[in-house]
């Protein structure tokens, strides 16, 4: 058992003897989940002829990649009528987009 001190909000603390699952669970629900945000991945033909076929755009930013990893689930989308490329892409919510130096792309 462990001894955990709640707030009561007048300034004191109740005390509470907890096993460490409660103590883990308690302490989880104070931890807000980190923010997801869009992010659309698509062929790059000009970048296919040099090597990096892939286009990742998160956050503001474009990254060019030879291959993705996406650790969320992934939506296609197409849009026929849109008048410029790309027509076709992948969408997924991530929180954070890595690159390596080999051009590997991570989304999680």
């Amino acid at each position: 058992m462990i001894m955990f001190h709640t707030p009561n909000g007048d300034g004191t603390f109740k005390r509470e003897a907890l096993t460490a699952r409660q103590v883990d669970q308690r302490l989880a629900a104070r931890v807000p989940a980190p923010r997801r945000y869009k992010a659309i991945m698509h062929f790059n033909k000009p970048g296919a002829a040099k090597g990096t076929p892939w286009t990742v755009h998160f956050r503001g930013a474009c990254y060019v990649v030879r291959e993705i990893v996406c650790k969320a689930p992934i939506a296609s989308e197409w849009k026929p009528n849109r008048k410029a490329n790309p027509r076709a892409f992948f969408t997924a919510q991530v929180a954070t987009v890595t690159v390596d130096r080999r051009g590997k792309a991570t989304l999680a």
